[in-house]
């Protein structure tokens, strides 16, 4: 108040103010809000901030659209229409007529993608663009939102082909949905004051993200009726110290140990399940059960897929109905569980031996069903593929509709079907004595399709009555650390009472990326219930690990329990082997990431080396790719790089040169401009074609949960002032972390050595650096007493297999360490 009043321009100079008296204040009556109505607020600032981005997107001229890999221009050259709703459209990328020189690298920039499997292509909005202008006729920000509708189908860089389809339907015009304009192929409608956009052969248009966030609607329309969701009751009782249900659901126990019991037959105890696997799959008394799943441990083959597996089965040897829900924050990460769980029932079924007759017997009524637009080529034979949007698969939603409602209800109502289902405490009713054989039932969709299909399959599809339902007796997210709380929420709204919660991911690894500054939100409810948290996190809070927020937001944390793990009833399984790397790795992960979890991270793959390259290679290159599993490249250079760096991608593309035939491989550097340029180089090289095994070059965002055989490691910044300025960026421990555990056989880092010898301001950043430093000392190159000389160095030049680009002055020095674990 002293402040306002001293900026006010008007006083009144003989105006007295009495002093108010201390004891008529108002007393604080704050009272922290429920989960679900932070995560409101959550979801609004979050978009917010999003589509304030998206704004300043759109207020660059469309060149500079296109400089930052989200805008594309595409010239038209078919149009077909699909129905009054949809347009298909075919066309042209068409970089090169505003760019003339750089065409090429300006292309490989684009981050846009089309539909791959069962997941769909980006969703971008498109207005009319004429390539001989500067600017458009579309020049507010508002009018690009509203744009026309499209989602991309293919995206083909090296042609420069393109399809996408045009929707007419204006959208939701809520908190997170525009209104849209329409397509048309008509030209008379396309005028000035209508709401219309003309689609012909020889018409242009400029693609631009949209801002609508469908998935955020769903999340509200979910969160509006909070008091009928299991999964927000279930956190929230933990959160205010009331006791969960003693048992979680009717899973059988013993039907839990006896299909660990053959998975151990099966596949030997060398490999699976392991004690932790063991003990995660078997957990069938918590309604909330953790998993911890470093790079590598069989987390999602070894540990989820034959936990669902043996749920299904424990409820079939039970004759009980049983319908689960399996998510993730991804297609991707949905699609490598689904082909988990179908390879373990497939196992499961054709399993031979005196004692797997009833195990086969109970998995002929077992199901699993993928809600997804396509049905992706070489699917698994007993997956079930559904669109709920395409009028062919009526019959099989029908079809899902009974599977999954013969023993799910209304919060409202009853059970109802006829047959047995699973209920709570461990009790199976049977409503029917003639009722027909139970069914198992496994749903795989990301949160916002989870939703919209309870909407379909429920008698009425309002939100109220969607958010009523009771379907799911497991509910089972994977990757959980890229899961934000509101998603969370929105897949858990038709949990059964008692239903099981399996939750997976690993906290060292990244989490959502949010555009918001969270850490400097004040907000006291933001702060009192900390709604931005992944739902990894979330649970990990409550459990009470102490690392989670720093020791002011913990005290503002509003919580009325004893965190502990006995106090909370959420046990936590921790995966400690992994398969991916060797020990070199392994033991890196261990001292500087795992060793603060407990974790005793260790190998369980033969120590011997494996062959990545061939054997006539310069000394310089089979220094880099020899018998060390772990490679470290240093260089010196007068010229200091920042978020391209070319020292960096003629190293990685001279390395990638060197493989051989069978070697997968994959650069992973943290900005987009260094993806491209080793993209580009690597394709004048001619590295992508089919003589070679497949390179992937990506940011570290979308590396994670990949592995090559060989990785190179571009640290690509080299300039001290903007390492200093981006230091929680770059130096992040998670970050590193992800970067450093995705090869199978050779790791290559390079890295230089101003990055090396950066030493933070920052007491708690200087811990996030200690991956870099661990680098350094054990490869000899920190001036410590292990130091030690290169087994190679020289210059760039000697490297190389070409002349020095031009981009790069002098001729830098290089040196090889190979890195070995300190002790």
């Amino acid at each position: 108040m002293e402040h306002v009043e001293r900026s006010l321009n008007s006083r009144d100079a003989v105006l007295n103010k009495d002093p108010y008296p201390m004891g008529r204040l108002a007393v604080d009556a704050y009272s922290p809000p429920s989960l679900a109505a932070a995560c409101h607020r959550y979801l609004w600032i979050e978009h917010t901030a999003q589509r304030k981005e998206e704004y300043d997107h759109y207020r660059k001229l469309p060149t500079q659209r296109m400089l930052s890999g989200k805008s594309i221009p595409v010239s038209i050259n078919k149009v077909e229409e699909k129905n009054s709703r949809t347009l298909h459209v075919e066309g042209v990328v068409r970089f090169d007529l505003p760019f003339l020189r750089n065409e090429e690298e300006i292309r490989r920039a684009c981050r846009q993608k089309g539909s791959e499997g069962s997941s769909s292509g980006s969703w971008m909005v498109a207005n009319p663009y004429d390539f001989g202008r500067l600017d458009t006729e579309t020049t507010q920000p508002y009018e690009i939102e509203s744009g026309v509708q499209v989602t991309l189908e293919t995206l083909d860089l090296d042609s420069r082909a393109i399809s996408f389809d045009a929707h007419n339907f204006y959208g939701e015009g809520d908190d997170f949905g525009r209104t849209h304009d329409k397509w048309t192929t008509e030209e008379k409608y396309d005028t000035s004051d209508s709401n219309q956009t003309y689609f012909a052969n020889g018409e242009q248009v400029i693609l631009d993200p949209q801002t609508d966030d469908i998935t955020a609607g769903r999340a509200k329309a979910a969160l509006d009726h909070a008091d009928t969701n299991e999964l927000h009751e279930v956190l929230e009782a933990v959160r205010f110290g009331n006791e969960l249900s003693s048992k979680a659901s009717g899973i059988s126990d013993n039907g839990l140990d006896t299909f660990a019991d053959w998975l151990s037959e099966s596949f030997g105890p060398d490999s699976l399940p392991s004690d932790e696997q063991r003990a995660f799959i078997t957990e069938g008394t918590a309604q909330i059960v953790g998993l911890q799943g470093p790079p590598g441990t069989g987390k999602t083959a070894g540990a989820f897929a034959p936990g669902l597996c043996a749920r299904m089965y424990a409820a079939a040897a039970n004759n009980a109905h049983f319908a689960g829900l399996v998510t993730a924050p991804s297609n991707t990460a949905i699609d490598e569980l689904l082909e988990d769980v179908a390879e373990t029932m497939t196992d499961a079924e054709q399993a031979t031996g005196k004692d797997t007759s009833q195990l086969k017997a109970s998995l002929e009524n077992a199901h699993l069903v993928r809600i997804a637009n396509d049905e992706p080529e070489n699917t698994p034979e007993n997956v079930t593929y559904i669109d709920y949007n395409d009028s062919d698969d009526a019959e099989k939603l029908e079809q899902l509709r009974e599977w999954v409602t013969s023993g799910g209800s209304a919060s409202s109502e009853t059970g109802s079907g006829g047959q047995s289902r699973l209920s709570n405490f461990g009790a199976v009713a049977n409503d029917d004595s003639d009722a027909d054989e139970s069914v198992q039932t496994l749903v795989f969709a990301t949160p916002g399709r989870a939703w919209r299909l309870v909407s379909k399959l429920c008698p009425d599809s309002e939100d109220e009555e969607t958010a009523d339902q009771e379907y799911w007796d497991v509910l089972a997210a994977d990757e959980a650390l890229m899961l934000t709380l509101p998603n969370f929420l929105l897949v858990g709204s038709a949990l059964a009472p008692g239903g099981q919660v399996l939750v997976g991911g690993d906290h060292r690894q990244l989490p959502p990326v949010q555009k918001h500054d969270w850490d400097d939100e004040s907000r006291r409810d933001i702060r009192a219930t900390v709604p931005y948290l992944s739902a990894l996190d979330y649970l990990r809070l409550l459990r009470g690990e102490n690392d989670v927020l720093d020791e002011e937001r913990q005290g503002e944390w509003e919580h009325e329990h004893r965190a502990s793990t006995e106090a909370t009833g959420i046990p936590f399984f921790r995966l400690s082997r992994t398969y991916r790397f060797g020990s070199t790795t392994a033991d890196l992960a261990r001292q500087t990431v795992y060793k603060a979890d407990g974790i005793d991270y260790e190998s369980g793959r033969e120590s011997a080396p494996v062959e990545v390259s061939d054997d006539d290679l310069p000394i310089p290159v089979d220094a880099i790719l020899g018998d060390a599993s772990v490679t470290l490249v240093t260089y010196h250079s007068d010229e200091h790089y920042q978020q391209w760096n070319p020292i960096e991608a003629a190293l990685a593309t001279r390395v990638l040169e060197g493989r051989n035939n069978t070697t997968s491989a994959g650069v992973v550097t943290p900005h987009n401009a260094q993806r491209s340029r080793v993209t580009a180089l690597l394709e004048d090289a001619k590295l992508t074609n089919e003589d070679k095994s497949e390179i992937a070059v990506e940011t570290v965002n979308r590396f994670q949960g990949g592995e090559q055989d060989l990785m190179v490691v571009s640290a690509t910044v080299s300039d001290p002032q903007y390492i200093s300025k981006e230091s929680d960026f770059l130096l992040s421990q998670n970050r590193v972390n992800v970067s450093l555990t995705r090869h199978r056989d050779k790791l290559v880092i390079i890295a230089p050595e101003t990055l090396l010898g950066y030493i933070p301001a920052d007491p708690d950043l200087y811990d996030e650096t200690l991956i870099w430093k661990e680098i350094g000392i054990g490869s000899g190159e920190a001036p410590t007493k292990r130091s030690k000389n290169p087994i190679w160095d020289g210059t760039l030049s000697e490297i190389l297999s070409t002349e020095l680009p031009t981009s790069i002055n002098g001729d830098p020095k290089i040196c090889v360490y190979k890195y070995e674990n300190t002790p």
